[in-house]
C-alpha cells in the first residue's frame, strides 16, 4: 500500500485519528541558517523541553547531523487538526499534545512496519518515556522517538504556507501540526538484489 493509503484506511480510522486532515508535500530543507534560528528560539525554553531530551536539542544532534538526517528524506506528509480548547486549561493542551504524538508515532510504525523508511515529527519533546535517559545513556527506543520540528530546524509557518496550509494560531482553539518524512518502498526485486 501506498503511505496515503495506509493512512486512509488504516490510521484515519484508529482512535485519537478522526478529523485529521493528510496532506503529501515536499519534504522540508532546513538550511545552516534556519536551524540555528530556531536552536536560538528553543535554548529560550518556553516550552520547557530543551535539554531534556533525545527529540530536542541539543539531544537531537547538531545543525549538520539534524540537516544529513533531514535530506535522507524525499517525501513528506502533513497532518494536522484543529481542536477548540481554551488556552488557559494546561492539562487539556498537554492530553492534546500527547494523543498528537502518539497518532503521528503509531503511524510511524505502521509506516516502517510495511516497509517503509519513515521519521515523524512534531512541536514539544519527545513524550513516549515517563523520564527520558537523556543525556545519561542513549536513547531506549529510538523508532518510538518524534522529534520537534523547532529543533530540527523547521519554520512551520513559513514551511506550511508554502503549500497553502493555513498556520493560524487563535484565541479558544489551537491546531496541531506533525510531519512524517518518508522515503518510497524499494521494489522488492531491488531489495533481493542488495542482498546478493
Amino acid at each position: 500500500m501506498m503511505v496515503k493509503e495506509l493512512w486512509t484506511y488504516k490510521m484515519s480510522m484508529a482512535a485519537g485519528a478522526q478529523g485529521y486532515t493528510y496532506r503529501e508535500v515536499a519534504p522540508p530543507a532546513p538550511n545552516v541558517s534556519t536551524v540555528e534560528r530556531c536552536r536560538n528560539l528553543c535554548k529560550q525554553n518556553i516550552c520547557g523541553c530543551y535539554d531534556t531530551n533525545w527529540g530536542c536539542p541539543p539531544g537531537v544532534g547538531s545543525v549538520g547531523d539534524v540537516r544529513r538526517m533531514l535530506g535522507q528524506y524525499k517525501k513528506a506528509a502533513v497532518l494536522y487538526k484543529r481542536t477548540e480548547i481554551d488556552h488557559n486549561d494546561k492539562a487539556g493542551l498537554k492530553k492534546l499534545s500527547d494523543e498528537h504524538q502518539n497518532l503521528l508515532r503509531a503511524f510511524n510504525c505502521l509506516l516502517r512496519d510495511s516497509g517503509y523508511n519513515s521519521m515523524a515529527l512534531a512541536d514539544g519533546g519527545c513524550n513516549y518515556c515517563i523520564k527520558c535517559t537523556y543525556p545519561d545513556s542513549s536513547c531506549r527506543f529510538p523508532k518510538q522517538r518524534v522529534c520537534s520540528v523547532s529543533g530540527c530546524g523547521l519554520e512551520m509557518m513559513a514551511y506550511l504556507e508554502t503549500f497553502g496550509i493555513p498556520f493560524a494560531f487563535e484565541d479558544g482553539a489551537v491546531t496541531l501540526y506533525g510531519l512524517i518524512l518518508f522515503n518510497e518502498k524499494q521494489p522488492q526485486s531491488d531489495l533481493e538484489s542488495a542482498g546478493d
